[in-house]
């Protein structure tokens, strides 16, 4: 089960916003190969979150149809230049657990963006 929940007022521009989500295995096995993805809107520049051992983060900047490390990640424009992805460029996040998640456990992910 993966729940998630924005609980907040006004937010200016300038302003900083968290994300956080739970991911439960409501199973009676371990859960393995769990991912949990989360969309950036463009609204947004997301702040790139800090590593966690046994977390793999990943960046998508195609609407989440592919994802990989930020430094592996590159803007193409249609004169063909291309540049270094920036975080603003990033409309989603996805973390990659490394190990299976016990039945009954819970972990949490989450991330910071700023409103443009």
């Amino acid at each position: 089960m993966v729940e998630s929940w924005v609980t907040f007022g006004k937010v200016l521009p300038g302003e900083e916003v968290a994300y956080s989500i739970a991911c439960t295995n409501q199973g009676a096995a371990p859960a393995s190969d769990v991912a949990v993805s989360l969309p950036i809107p463009a609204e947004m520049t997301l702040l790139l979150p800090e590593k966690v051992p046994g977390v793999e983060i990943t960046y998508s900047i195609d609407g989440g149809k592919t994802y990989a490390a930020f430094e592996r990640l590159v803007i193409v424009a249609p004169d063909g230049a291309s540049r270094p992805a920036r975080a603003d460029d990033i409309r989603w996040v996805r973390w990659k657990l490394a190990a299976a998640l016990a039945p009954g456990t819970t972990t949490r992910v989450g991330c910071h963006a700023i409103l443009k």
